[in-house]
């Protein structure tokens, strides 16, 4: 896992994140492929956070996981079917939907448009 000046905090088998040492710190983070559950408040009020890219590989993501990341710009998520992921309505809350892109899979543009946890974004791009 990259997590710009950050140090992940990983669940023992290493499938659920769980937020950062240093959450005001973290700007950048991509997600890997072993992790398949983005706990609850994983990075709640990370001030810095500017961009998060999502693996296909994620099944849940939690309550309040990006809650109150003021400065959130880019958001990649590579899952196309958003049907087999469990997402917390409020897994964003607090976000500048205004400000930040979501990118998402070819194809998947209606389904995001009208999934509660997305359908906030105002700017929804294809990755």
């Amino acid at each position: 896992m990259e997590i710009t000046n950050d140090i992940p905090i990983l669940s023992n088998d290493g499938k659920m994140l769980l937020g950062t040492k240093h959450p005001s710190t973290a700007t950048n983070i991509v997600i890997p492929d072993s992790v398949t559950h983005i706990g609850f408040m994983a990075f709640y009020g990370c001030t810095s956070l500017q961009r998060v890219n999502i693996s296909n590989n994620v099944k849940n993501i939690g309550c309040y996981a990006f809650g109150d990341c003021k400065s959130l710009e880019n958001i990649s998520i590579h899952v196309k079917d958003i049907e087999e992921i469990t997402i917390d309505n409020d897994c964003f809350d607090g976000i500048d939907f205004e400000k930040c892109t979501l990118y998402i899979p070819i194809g998947s543009i209606l389904a995001y448009r009208n999934h509660p946890a997305f359908g906030n974004f105002k700017n929804i791009d294809v990755l």
